[in-house]
C-alpha cells in the first residue's frame, strides 16, 4: 500500500488543514470538524466515542476490545498498546499496511496543547510522556513513519522539515 496522512491534534495542525487530499487521511477525536476529507477517525478513550459525531463514509476506529456496531477494534499486541488518540493514529495506519506514514500535528516537547483543548473535560498537562516516545521511536526505526515539523522534538529521528514535505506532497 501507499502513503497516508496521520493528523494528531496538537497546534501545529492548523498549518495543514488547507493541504488538498492527495493519500488516505486518519485523524484523531474531533478532526472532522476542520478537516472533512478524513477518512479514519480514530478514538482512544471510549467515554469520549458518544461524543464524536459520525458521517457516512468515514470509518471510527477505537482501541482493542471496545468495538461497537459503529467503532471499529485496532488490534495490536501488548508491547504496541497505544497509549493515547495519536499513538492509535500511527498503529491502525501500521495496521492498515501503509508503506509510508506521514505525521502531522505533532508537537511533543515543545507544547502540551491540543486544538480540541475546550472539548476536552480533563485537561491533561502534557500530551507526552517517555514511553510513549520510546513507542514512537521503534515504530520509526521499523517503519517509515515521518514526523512532520521545523522544531526538533522529543525523537532519536529528526522531523521532515514542513517545506520538504510540502515540496513532496505537492508532486505526488
Amino acid at each position: 500500500m501507499s502513503a497516508c496522512l496521520v493528523f494528531f491534534n496538537g497546534p501545529s495542525l492548523n498549518d495543514y488543514l488547507t493541504l488538498p487530499k492527495r493519500f488516505t487521511e486518519i485523524g484523531c477525536n474531533y478532526i472532522e470538524s476542520i478537516r472533512s476529507s478524513v477518512d479514519h477517525v480514530v478514538c482512544y478513550d471510549p467515554e469520549m466515542r458518544s461524543q464524536i459525531p459520525q458521517s457516512q463514509g468515514k470509518t471510527y476506529w477505537c482501541k482493542n476490545g471496545h468495538r461497537s456496531d459503529t467503532w471499529r477494534e485496532i488490534c495490536y499486541p501488548m508491547i504496541d498498546t497505544p497509549q493515547c488518540s495519536g499513538t492509535l493514529a500511527v498503529r491502525l495506519a501500521l495496521q492498515l499496511g501503509f508503506s509510508t506514514i506521514w505525521v502531522l500535528g505533532c508537537d511533543w516537547g515543545h507544547s502540551d496543547q491540543s486544538v480540541f483543548q475546550d472539548r476536552y473535560r480533563s485537561q491533561s498537562a502534557k500530551k507526552y510522556s517517555n514511553s510513549k516516545v520510546r513507542q514512537m521511536d521503534r515504530w520509526m526505526r521499523d517503519k517509515d513513519i515521518r514526523i512532520v515539523s521545523d522544531i526538533n522534538l522529543a525523537f532519536k529521528k529528526k522531523p521532515v522539515p514542513v517545506a520538504e514535505f510540502i515540496s513532496v506532497y505537492e508532486y505526488c
